[in-house]
């Protein structure tokens, strides 16, 4: 009697040990899984955040992005005389969130193509004249602890004002990449004349992207051709038969190709309204094997009254 009353009690410790074993263990597992997850929030939160980086005139793009991801920027220039300028400015805090400033030095080099023009020794940025079509300069730094920002200007001779444009990178060192979320700051940039303060209303044109100073055709798959603008219209761009503009974006637009025999070209009409679209960028393909010498597409643009 008095075995079985032992045996009784040492189960019953047994099962009470058990018990609070379960309940420890399982306090446990909670909180391992609580701070997983308040881990996991930290880091999406952190990842989220935006770029303490930015600028009135380039776009926020990932490292190394391809030119097909920049924002495109029709700026009105100051003209003076024979002489007209951009003025932009690069901020070390999220757009129009100053106090938000970065809490890390911001370093970066500015780099600045020319597309449209030859003669680049009549382009400057910051002061410093061009010598080939890319331009770099700096290192620039925006200082931690306030919020700060570098002006910068490119200069050009007014009558290229509207036939030429600008690729512009604002480029982070390597030491200031992470305090930058790996970004970059770019952008296509088109000058537009301006009256009175306003915008030349209605003006669309086209250009070859990849035509420039040491590029050969022959080294290309395709041919891409951007069109960009303001105000609203039609657009019409011509090709030889040597080309055949992608499909898709015919379908996209729902728009036909008409073919002139006696010139051996194509054309398309297109309707562009800025207020849709201020951009895009047309690949065109070969027909027979690539090309010895780029080609000549052309547009004409009517704009709407």
């Amino acid at each position: 009697m008095k075995n079985t009353s032992i045996k009784r009690i040492k189960i019953a410790v047994l099962v009470i040990w058990l018990l609070a074993a379960a309940m420890v263990l399982s306090v446990v597992v909670s909180l391992a899984a609580y701070t997983s997850q308040g881990f996991k929030k930290g880091v999406a939160t952190v990842t989220s955040s935006p770029a303490r980086f930015s600028s009135d005139l380039l776009g926020q793009v990932s490292q190394s992005a391809p030119e097909s991801d920049y924002t495109t920027t029709t700026p009105s220039v100051t003209t003076g005389g024979d002489t007209s300028t951009i003025a932009f400015n690069v901020y070390n805090y999220p757009p129009n969130l100053p106090g938000s400033y970065n809490e890390k030095d911001v370093e970066y080099t500015l780099e600045v193509t020319i597309r449209g023009a030859t003669d680049y020794a009549q382009f400057r940025v910051d002061g410093t004249l061009f010598s080939t079509e890319t331009l770099t300069t700096g290192s620039y730094k925006l200082a931690r602890g306030a919020a700060n920002h570098q002006p910068h200007t490119i200069t050009m001779p007014t009558d290229l004002v509207g036939s030429v444009s600008f690729v512009v990178i604002a480029k982070p060192t390597a030491a200031t990449a992470n305090a930058v979320n790996q970004m970059w700051l770019a952008a296509k940039v088109h000058p537009t004349s301006s009256s009175g303060g306003t915008v030349t209303a209605n003006d669309w044109k086209g250009h070859l992207v990849d035509n420039t100073a040491n590029a050969q055709v022959k080294d290309y798959d395709a041919i891409n051709y951007e069109i960009y603008g303001t105000g609203k219209g039609s657009l019409t761009l011509t090709w030889p038969n040597s080309l055949e503009i992608d499909k898709h974006f015919l379908n996209e637009k729902s728009l036909t190709a008409t073919s002139d025999t006696t010139n051996n070209t194509q054309s398309v009409t297109i309707s562009v309204d800025a207020s849709d679209w201020d951009s895009r960028t047309i690949q065109f393909y070969y027909t027979n094997g690539p090309l010895t010498d780029w080609p000549a597409i052309t547009y004409t643009f009517v704009p709407t009254p």
